[in-house]
């Protein structure tokens, strides 16, 4: 799961998101209910989800080719 904006978002909005994203994170009430939920959560900069998100697709695409899965 994460926090994402359209593209072309200005990067200063991108910034003031990313910043509002990363103090709740750090709440004890936010913490609380992540557990509560039993998730797991950490803070990425958005150059770090960009990086991760690539990977992903990476590491997913070929076995969604091979298993030949659609979106209907």
């Amino acid at each position: 799961m994460a926090l994402f904006a359209p593209a072309g978002t200005p990067k200063d909005v991108v910034a003031a998101l990313n910043e509002a994203a990363k103090k709740s994170l750090e709440t004890p009430k936010v913490k609380e209910a992540l557990a509560t939920a039993g998730v797991s959560a950490w803070y990425m900069t958005p150059q770090e989800l960009d990086q991760q998100v690539r990977k992903d697709i990476d590491y997913w695409q070929p076995v969604i080719r091979k298993a030949n899965i659609t979106i209907e």
